[in-house]
């Protein structure tokens, strides 16, 4: 075999390998494309699951947040054990992470924003509870149009948690 033959082989092995990890990434961990109605309908469920004492924990561009929510207000926040660099602990809460999915979403849409002219190369999928709709992984891909993001769900504990109706 020639050396382009071999080369040749070896790139349509490398290929082959790397669709079937994928294949069973998507198997394994079945992900919806994100979309606003998905969206919308994963926040009513939240909405309606009427949880106001949570604690959650997840992982993002490589952090790992910790949130303490009672009554509906945060009374708790580490990022990566630390104390939050910012005054806006809300917006780690999972009522944020939905406001981050929006957002991109709106970044997606934006002509002028950070994925402009390069819509159809970005790929952003992900999984709501089925219960109360809280995001439990968030996965977005742009190529070269910006750094993917990740969104990971550890722990969501309503363990003695109240619910606003008393329950």
């Amino acid at each position: 075999m020639t050396r382009a033959g071999r080369i040749n082989l070896a790139l349509g092995i490398v290929a082959f390998i790397s669709g079937v990890i994928i294949a069973l990434i998507f198997v394994r961990e079945p992900m919806s494309p994100l979309t606003a109605e998905l969206l919308r309908a994963a926040r009513e469920k939240w909405a309606a699951a009427k949880i106001v004492d949570y604690d959650i924990r997840y992982r993002m561009h490589g952090s790992v947040y910790e949130i303490r929510v009672r009554d509906g207000l945060v009374t708790a926040a580490t990022v990566d054990g630390q104390t939050p660099r910012t005054s806006d602990v809300g917006a780690y809460t999972a009522e944020g992470l939905f406001e981050t999915l929006a957002q991109e979403l709106e970044n997606l849409a934006d002509p002028s924003g950070p994925f402009a002219g390069r819509p159809a190369v970005v790929t952003m999928r992900v999984r709501f509870n089925e219960h109360h709709g809280c995001v439990e992984r968030y996965l977005r891909s742009a190529g070269r149009a910006g750094r993917p993001v990740a969104i990971e769900l550890l722990e969501f504990g309503e363990d003695g948690a109240r619910k606003s109706d008393g329950r």
